[in-house]
């Protein structure tokens, strides 16, 4: 453009004027507290039950995995040797497929596992069993071996290098049946131990707690060890777990009532809509929409719609080689160049998936085959998900342009694209279904507004902080303007991934005060750190429509202690919900005063409560409140106005 030329022979072009799509943001959309991963069984206690400790750990920062030591003070409160199923007392877990489990088993006593991805790696038993109702300091250490240690005494061995494979993102403590005190984790081999003392912190602990003071943190009832990594912070109570009588002072307490099932607690802790992903074995290929197992997945479905969520499929238009199609069809359907394959991990490295073009004959299959599941199996609803190739050169389906030199170039039709997307979005809402989309990318294409909701944040994958700054990264102005959904009225999900490159509680920092909400909740635990926000919204009615962001003309907020601490709310009449940001990275907490705007929020505090635990908070004559608040955290407050 910047530079005209002349061409030998006349050139002519087409255009089109698209309106860029906006609409009135709706009141609710419940389905953006939505977790991705429910499996078959996910209805069944036993199988999979929620949870089974009453407290857990941020993994982060608090083990090591080449060398180290756990320690801790455990007692039975069954008959441990009598019993017919033993169970487990400390865990470390990276999803539901890599665990090293310490527990007392009915025939081996106590034992030590390492089990990841369906294969048992090590396994080490005492053939001694825990005294029922008394306290046993229990030790176990690994390096260039695994050892077990009883009350001191080295009861078991076995040569092995290291522990877990990969780094865990949890660590969980105790049991429905088993009581545990004074946990020490170490980042070296220990062999002396004091059984019948506290444990004391030196410089090889990295993590050390007590379990003798539990107060509300981030929304959660939470530990507060002596000594833990910065980005854990707490120990976190489960929604069912306890604290009690330990050996000194307190300890975990037995679960407070039955274990949920997977599908019962997403319920509990506040979801709205189940996702079989493509990753998960629901069909006989990834995304091959031909559900594997029919009863089995109507008895899951059945679950969810009990416990009163929706029930929705992945999709996304590729071909697997696994595919009942693949060789008939290959060569017609794939965009070509084909290029990236998908590889799922379940199948990896046999099972590849290219993507089909919306412009060949396939896109009729992949709506029949949707409409189908959603006949045949009740399903309410689709997330399309998958790679995006934009432009294609199969002449075998018609794709592909001539220029203007003769020479043939790869199409991109984005006309074509708008119209394919209408057409799912009419499919689906002909059965009164739920859409959503990944987008993770702008806002001016036009398919973007053929969706109910929208699921972004998924190019921070593989990111990590660093020597920046978090504001660096993602600015506010950026959050506010791409990862709200509010200036085009279009609910939206911030889904940026686990320390890629923010924590949980950052994510949720993020997103609250911007009127959205973080969900990537592949694991029922990135839930439990979304449960209490999702409940104080709940509580206080909260929606799109009485949201007032701090960017507002009038925002809720007059004044603030730190020009990057951030004041948005939810108003009624007579009440307010207001969530307090701090987003200050060069001081370690923020403290002064929120003073309240009468114009946004009309009227004189008559009284202030902790969102979260309840109770009263003090507030200033003059319409302030008091606040200190970590870097990256929040606090919420309900107020009443007079």
């Amino acid at each position: 453009i910047d530079q005209p030329s002349n061409f030998s022979s006349e050139r002519r072009f087409s255009s089109g004027f698209q309106a860029f799509p906006a609409r009135p943001m709706p009141e609710k959309c419940d389905e953006m507290r939505m977790c991705y991963a429910v499996l078959y069984s996910d209805e069944d206690p036993v199988r999979s039950p929620a949870w089974t400790s009453p407290v857990e750990y941020d993994a982060h920062g608090n083990i090591n995995i080449a060398q180290g030591t756990v320690e801790l003070q455990v007692k039975a409160v069954f008959d441990a040797d009598a019993a017919k199923k033993g169970e487990v007392f400390f865990r470390t877990t990276h999803g539901r497929y890599r665990c090293l489990n310490l527990g007392n088993d009915s025939q081996d006593g106590v034992y030590m596992q390492i089990y990841e991805l369906g294969q048992q790696l090590a396994y080490l038993k005492t053939g001694k069993f825990l005294p029922a109702q008394e306290w046993c300091h229990i030790a176990f250490s690994w390096g260039n071996e695994l050892k077990l240690y009883l009350n001191g005494v080295l009861s078991a061995s076995l040569p092995y290098s290291g522990s877990s494979s990969v780094g865990p993102a949890l660590i969980r403590i105790g049991g429905p049946r088993m009581l545990v005190d004074d946990l020490h984790i170490s980042k070296t081999a220990r062999a002396q131990f004091h059984p019948d003392s506290p444990a004391v912190a030196d410089e090889e602990t990295l993590l050390l707690d007590s379990l003798d003071r539990c107060e509300y943190r981030n929304g959660r009832r939470a530990t507060i060890p002596t000594k833990i990594s910065e980005t854990a912070e707490y120990g976190y109570l489960t929604p069912n777990g306890q604290l009690g009588s330990g050996r000194w002072g307190s300890g975990t307490a037995a679960l407070n009532g039955p274990i949920p099932s997977m599908i019962e607690g997403y319920a509990m802790l506040g979801a709205k809509a189940l996702m079989f992903h493509g990753l998960q074995p629901t069909d006989e290929a990834c995304a091959g929409l031909y559900i594997s197992q029919p009863e089995a997945f109507r008895k899951t479905v059945a679950a969810i719609h009990d416990n009163g969520m929706k029930a929705l499929i992945y999709i996304n238009n590729s071909i697997s080689n696994f595919d009942r199609l693949w060789d008939a069809y290959q060569d017609d359907w794939l965009i070509t160049p084909r290029g990236q394959p998908f590889i799922p991990p379940a199948n990896a490295p046999r099972e590849k998936c290219y993507q089909a073009c919306p412009r060949s004959e396939y896109i009729d299959y992949f709506f029949w085959r949707v409409a189908s599941i959603m006949d045949e199996f009740k399903v309410d609803g689709v997330f399309l998900d998958g790679r995006m190739y934009s432009s294609c050169d199969n002449a075998k389906h018609g794709c592909g342009v001539t220029d203007f030199a003769g020479v043939r170039r790869p199409e991109r039709n984005v006309w074509d694209g708008r119209m394919k997307a209408w057409r799912l979005y009419n499919l689906v809402k002909a059965r009164n279904g739920y859409c959503e989309q990944h987008k993770s990318s702008l806002w001016d294409a036009p398919t973007c507004f053929f969706w109910d909701g929208i699921w972004e944040g998924e190019q921070f994958m593989g990111m990590k902080v660093g020597d920046r700054k978090k504001l660096d990264i993602l600015p506010l102005q950026a959050f506010r303007m791409l990862l709200t959904g509010f200036p085009f009225g279009m609910p939206t999900r911030f889904c940026s991934y686990l320390y890629q490159p923010f924590s949980a509680i950052e994510n949720c920092t993020f997103a609250f005060v911007h009127g959205t909400t973080w969900t990537h909740t592949y694991r029922i635990n990135e839930m439990q750190v979304l449960a209490p926000y999702w409940k104080a919204l709940e509580d206080f009615g909260a929606n799109y429509h009485n949201f007032i962001p701090y960017w507002a003309e009038n925002s809720p907020a007059l004044q603030t202690p730190d020009e990057l601490v951030k004041v948005s709310a939810y108003h009624k009449s007579g009440s307010a919900l207001l969530l307090i940001a701090n987003f200050n990275e060069e001081q370690k907490e923020i403290s002064g005063k929120v003073h309240i705007n009468p114009a946004a929020l009309p009227g004189k505090l008559s009284a202030v409560y902790d969102a979260f635990s309840g109770e009263e908070v003090p507030f200033d004559k003059d319409n302030a409140i008091p606040v200190r608040i970590p870097s990256f955290r929040q606090a919420w407050y309900r107020i009443l106005l007079q």
